[in-house]
């Protein structure tokens, strides 16, 4: 909590900063999907590279927490009242696009997808960028970096 309250950690962002949430989140242990909570606009963004994993009101449901405990943590923190001063919204607004979301064409590739859209849009990258054809070499990638910092000391 003492990084909610402002107390910069040594790397990475104060609060104060922060505007934007990137968080993967795991549904029913049998897929992934990315979400991007964006807090000057008061919105959660679901991306989803294979939305017929869950229907819309399966969605609704595991998004509906999410989108009235995140301004409850906000406003508990004390770090946003700049934002917090011109919203009169109780909970955040959600959508799952699907327009610019790159959709898996293979069974089981969800997680590298929510893996991707959550780094490039941190690199405010394309998404579209990203298909089912680079899927092996990431996941090459993250078993060697994976690997290596098991061996750095």
């Amino acid at each position: 909590m003492q990084y909610c309250r402002g107390k910069k950690p040594i790397r990475g962002t104060s609060w104060m900063d922060v505007e934007m949430l990137l968080v993967p989140l795991n549904i029913t242990n049998t897929h992934w999907v990315a979400m991007v909570i964006d807090i000057p606009s008061w919105y959660i963004y679901v991306l989803d590279s294979d939305p017929t994993a869950n229907t819309s009101e399966k969605m609704k449901t595991i998004v509906e927490p999410f989108v009235h405990l995140v301004p409850m943590i906000l406003k508990q923190s004390g770090m946003f009242g700049h934002l917090l001063k011109v919203r009169e919204e109780v909970s955040f607004q959600y959508s799952r696009p699907s327009e610019g979301v790159p959709m898996q064409v293979t069974s089981g590739e969800c997680g590298v997808f929510t893996y991707k859209f959550l780094e490039m849009y941190m690199m405010k990258c394309k998404l579209t960028q990203f298909s089912d054809d680079h899927c092996y070499s990431v996941r090459k990638r993250l078993a060697s970096e994976i690997f290596a910092s098991d061996m750095d000391p």
